[in-house]
């Protein structure tokens, strides 16, 4: 590389940086307050079934600094690695974020499901990739014992315990237990305890 061009490099990047520094400042102040936006447009009266993590992303997060959202994606990536080459079911995926952008890279397959057709239909549309199959399912009935013919390693049940009943879960339970025995794999992630609808508290 000729010093010339060099040079120009330099000054290009002289020139450009702060430009771009406030380009990205006014940018992150309007998508924060589109999503700001958006959370309570959808929050407001009847819940959706599912979250849209941009809200997180470019809302919620900056303005709690709050990671529990990026926790979750963590914590189960760490149990995928325990593998050389995963094979991830994930039960009630919602929109893809944590399927596609924690998940995907790391694994060889996935199939990601969720009851919620609007949810898959968005997940389709902002996460799709070659190694991951969205597909609508009821968990209660329609869990694969193999995804693409290969055996799963992990599967991935995080936030969405709680909206089953007691027998469901244990119903549920019996049947990853089934398909994880083969492999010796692993089953994350986390619920609450949910007054009403699912499981009881004690």
């Amino acid at each position: 590389m000729s010093d010339f061009y060099i040079m120009l490099k330099r000054i290009y990047k002289f020139f450009t940086v702060p430009v771009y520094k406030l380009e990205g400042t006014i940018a992150k102040k309007f998508i924060a307050h589109a999503y700001k936006r958006l959370f309570f447009s959808e929050w407001c009266v009847d819940n959706p079934e599912q979250f849209d993590h941009d809200i997180d992303l470019y809302y919620q997060w900056p303005s709690s600094n709050n990671p529990h959202w990026l926790e979750r994606g963590v914590y189960n990536l760490i149990a995928i690695k325990q593998y050389q080459n995963p094979v991830l079911i994930e039960l009630c995926c919602g929109e893809g974020f944590n399927t596609t952008r924690f998940y995907s890279k790391s694994c060889k397959k996935i199939w990601a499901c969720d009851f919620d057709r609007k949810a898959i239909k968005e997940a389709k549309k902002k996460y799709s990739v070659p190694n991951v199959i969205f597909e609508v399912a009821d968990i209660r009935t329609d869990i694969p014992e193999r995804v693409d013919n290969l055996e799963p390693t992990n599967i991935i049940w995080d936030a969405a315990i709680e909206h089953f009943t007691e027998d469901e879960i244990d119903k549920i339970m019996c049947r990853l237990q089934k398909i994880l025995n083969r492999k010796k794999g692993i089953l994350s992630g986390h619920t609450i305890v949910e007054q009403g609808g699912g499981a009881k508290a004690a």
